[in-house]
Formats: C-alpha cells, sequence, structure tokens
C-alpha cells in the first residue's frame, strides 16, 4: 500500500464537487482493490470490466454519479533498440496512432 498521489484524477474530481475526502492509501492490484471494497474498507475505483461477476454476484454494487468521471489516456512505451514480440506487435495494431 501506499499513498495516494496528491492531485491524481480522483481526488480532483471529488475536489471539483466540493467534496472534502481523505484517502488514505493507493493499491496497486485489481484484485486487492476489489477484495478491500468487499470487505467494506471503503469505495473502489475499478474498470467495471474487471468486475462485472462481483456486481452480478452482488458482492460489489455499483455507484452511479451525476457528474461522470473524466476520460483518462494511457501510454505505451517501447524500445527503439528491439522488436517487439508477435503480441505486442498486433497489440500495437490496435491502438490508435501515437500523438506525439
Amino acid at each position: 500500500m501506499k499513498k495516494l498521489k496528491k492531485g491524481s484524477f480522483i481526488e480532483e474530481w471529488f475536489q471539483d464537487q466540493g467534496l472534502d475526502t481523505e484517502f488514505d492509501f493507493e493499491l496497486n492490484s485489481h484484485d486487492m482493490i476489489a477484495e478491500f471494497a468487499e470487505r467494506g474498507y471503503g469505495a473502489a475505483f475499478l474498470p467495471r470490466a474487471f468486475v462485472e461477476s462481483r456486481l452480478e454476484g452482488g458482492s460489489l454494487i455499483e455507484l452511479r454519479t451525476e457528474v461522470p468521471f473524466p476520460d483518462r489516456q494511457i501510454g505505451i512505451a517501447v524500445r527503439k533498440q528491439a522488436s517487439p514480440s508477435l503480441a505486442a506487435e498486433a497489440f500495437l495494431t490496435l491502438l490508435p496512432p501515437s500523438s506525439g
């Protein structure tokens, strides 16, 4: 467990809604985050697809907000001097063109 980074998009979203929150820690494993939420240790921000079975089974519930969370982006880094594996190459073809 580590302290939540100041200025994380979740913390900023809550502040934008005028909500004063206190985040104690951030977990790096989706499984661990879901398990903590199931045990009642707080709310979790997880991809819906990851927790679909838990939502259907009733061990977790989905909280819907009036103001949606902002879209997020990810980055991919690859080594220039090395060829990606066949699986990595196939994955990279699924991504939109780089803007930078």
